[in-house]
């Protein structure tokens, strides 16, 4: 096992056996120099924003309840990195796998970033841990509680993560850098904030509410995003699609509207960030970015029992399973 395992696993069982009380809301907060934003429970205090000298962490924040059993750390580790995420989810696998029982690990795509995650038990208590990229350097968030219906929150928190440098020109993640030009970053960066801000400009009083369930191994948790109507359109596939805008999440979409046996359905697209949709509306990002960046679409079979409803109405109009996720392979 690396010194960065030996480390982190000590912490890690550290807060294993400190876990015991019951949660209830979280909060959003901007932490590291305002770099992410991250749910915490609201009884969640921080206790520790120093490191231990020659630690591996460059930052190391621990937030604990009132009785301090219950823990929530966010650490950066203090090394650059050029290994996958995928990679050190199965080093987390390998060094937890002996030792915790019912581990399940996988990897996603939240608020644009990948993120890499592993779960498990030992003695009665579960635990959460999740991993992405913050400047090159691995950002690690690890929740621990005893009671399974707690855990839940430990996905919502998962899913609350968002690295706010993703939109600047040194925040902008790609996959391979070597193949992408100056011109194609710069005009990226230029029309990902026009966009942004013209799509928050043209917000209309129209929303809809979209309920899921989210199947993470044999757990399951109930979700629910607002999207906001915009009076924006552009083609897509040869339709013509309105752009919607999740204002919690800050995460922008599209929809179209069709009819299957005299019923109105609404199929929504959800891109990952405002760098994809400008990639698919804008010809000049096309234009300097393709073929090093290109568009990938896949159905978010985790989503179960995905319904809509329109707001303050009982009327769903968004069949099971027609939720679909946009991604830029260069991104």
């Amino acid at each position: 096992m690396s010194k960065y395992f030996r480390v982190t696993f000590i912490i890690f069982l550290m807060l294993i056996f400190t876990s015991f009380t019951t949660i209830t809301d979280l909060e959003i907060k901007s932490l590291i120099d305002d770099k992410i934003e991250l749910k915490v429970p609201t009884s969640f205090e921080l206790n520790s924003e120093v490191v231990e000298q020659n630690s591996n962490y460059e930052v190391y924040l621990e937030y604990k309840d009132d009785t301090g059993l219950n823990n929530l750390t966010i650490s950066v580790w203090n090394k650059k990195t050029q290994r996958s995420i995928d990679s050190y989810r199965s080093d987390y696998v390998k060094a937890y796998k002996d030792t915790f029982k019912d581990i399940e690990d996988g990897l996603s795509v939240i608020n644009g970033n990948e993120i890499g995650y592993i779960k498990g038990s030992l003695e009665n208590v579960h635990f959460l841990k999740f991993f992405t990229y913050l400047d090159e350097k691995i950002l690690e968030v690890t929740y621990a509680c005893k009671s399974k219906e707690l855990f839940q929150s430990g996905y919502e928190i998962m899913n609350s993560l968002k690295l706010k440098s993703n939109l600047s020109k040194s925040g902008l993640k790609f996959k391979n850098p070597s193949e992408i030009s100056e011109d194609c970053v710069n005009t990226l960066f230029n029309e990902t904030k026009s966009l942004e801000k013209r799509v928050k400009d043209h917000l209309l009083d129209y929303s809809f509410d979209v309920s899921y369930s989210v199947q993470n191994g044999k757990t399951n948790g109930w979700y629910r995003q607002t999207f906001y109507v915009t009076d924006l359109t552009f083609e897509y596939a040869s339709r013509e699609v309105r752009i919607v805008y999740d204002k919690k999440n800050n995460i922008p979409g599209f929809y179209y509207e069709y009819e299957v046996l005299e019923k109105r359905f609404r199929s929504i697209m959800q891109v990952n960030n405002f760098s994809i949709l400008a990639f698919l509306i804008k010809a000049n990002v096309r234009k300097e970015c393709f073929p090093a960046c290109r568009v990938t679409t896949s159905d978010l079979d985790k989503f179960k029992n995905i319904t809509v409803r329109e707001t303050g109405t009982d009327r769903i109009i968004l069949d099971r399973n027609s939720m679909t996720v946009i991604s830029l392979s260069c991104l």
